[in-house]
């Protein structure tokens, strides 16, 4: 749908016409001479594989092959169509990979299905002082909710989004905002594409004032008036954190980029600053300071000379094409420091698997 948008609108006096089928919106799909006069047709696989079988699209005169969100073609029952479908096109044909993050299932499929290929990295937009400000609070994982509710209506925030990393811990965490009366929705790949543009809209005009999203809103949401982005749990690399916060701050308005770090995502910070060069603010005046664990050390990245663009555009594109995130560890502290750990790693594993904790009352000891 945002493509269709998209081409609406920027080719809007090319001459060229574009047609889109997808599963969730069979009613408005494009007649059979519509489909094949189009000169742009923008499909899912599954759907694109029925007309076909149903003889109501031709692939005959395909000259080009645009692969877009290529790491979700993992997924079962995408790979057998995505091969299915690559069967049916000419051979002669230019193909294009469109990805977020480099994996190595990306490598094979680029070596299936491109030939002497040209790799083009895109530059996030940079953090420029002024425009917006970057925040870092350090805060145990089972108080993560209750500082993400109590920002929320200190600061009077109208509308945000929080990017989480799993889509399960995103529905708790709409659960627990609703219940503190924080209208919240949730967005990730399970949602339909038309139900992800009424969330957006939703957002947009304030119907809903957080949306809880994994990674995929980095592409998807472009909200001019959007101000504030939480980072609920710290993206594990520099790449994913530039692509987060880009989406705020357009157009030269101002943007809030706020993460919630616990001890276990520190080596997280510190790949973030390292890739950007600056070090991000610590704000340590808040209810729910974390009590330091004395064994980790949480002095942020030593701070690196400031890299103009071409240097950043290189260390980009380079982590982008080698970083494999690796998973948080509990045996990352010294031996006197397990106890704390341990306490911390159960926070986190109760919280993954059952509903979250309400507020503390700070107030006891």
């Amino acid at each position: 749908m945002q493509i269709k948008k998209s081409f609406d609108a920027y080719g809007k006096y090319s001459g060229l016409k574009c047609a889109i089928v997808i599963q969730d919106d069979l009613i408005n799909e494009p007649s059979k001479e519509s489909l094949n006069e189009a000169d742009i047709l923008v499909a899912t696989p599954g759907r694109l594989l029925e007309l076909i079988n149903i003889n109501s699209v031709s692939l005959d005169k395909i000259e080009i092959l645009v692969i877009d969100e290529a790491e979700k073609m993992f997924e079962p029952g995408l790979s057998f169509e995505l091969n299915e479908i690559r069967k049916i096109l000419p051979e002669k044909k230019q193909t294009l990979l469109f990805y977020l993050t480099k994996s190595e299932e990306i490598d094979i499929l680029s070596k299936q299905i491109l030939h002497d290929p040209v790799i083009v990295g895109s530059l996030p937009q940079l953090v420029q002082p002024g425009k917006i400000r970057q925040a870092v609070y350090f805060v145990s994982l089972g108080d993560k909710p209750s500082l993400l509710v109590h920002l929320i209506k200190e600061e009077e925030i109208p509308n945000a989004l929080v990017y989480i990393r799993s889509k399960d811990t995103a529905k708790k965490l709409v659960e627990h905002l609703n219940n503190e009366g924080i209208t919240a929705q949730t967005f990730h790949g399970k949602i339909s594409p038309m139900e992800r543009e009424i969330r957006i809209g939703n957002l947009k005009t304030n119907k809903t004032r957080v949306l809880v999203a994994t990674d995929l809103a980095s592409k998807e949401v472009l909200i001019d008036n959007l101000a504030h982005v939480f980072n609920f749990d710290m993206p594990m690399d520099g790449v994913s954190y530039f692509d987060r916060i880009a989406i705020v701050g357009k157009n030269g308005a101002k943007g809030f980029a706020f993460s919630f770090c616990d001890d276990i995502e520190l080596k997280f910070l510190k790949k973030i600053e390292a890739i950007s060069g600056e070090l991000i603010p610590v704000i340590e005046n808040h209810p729910f300071v974390m009590e330091i664990n004395n064994s980790v050390n949480m002095k942020p990245a030593k701070q690196q000379p400031k890299k103009n663009a071409d240097e950043f555009l290189y260390d980009y594109i380079s982590a982008k094409a080698t970083y494999i995130p690796e998973p948080p560890s509990p045996m990352d502290t010294e031996p006197e420091g397990k106890k704390k750990r341990k306490r911390l790693v159960k926070k986190e594993q109760t919280f993954m698997s059952s509903s979250i904790p309400k507020e503390k009352n700070k107030g006891k000891k």
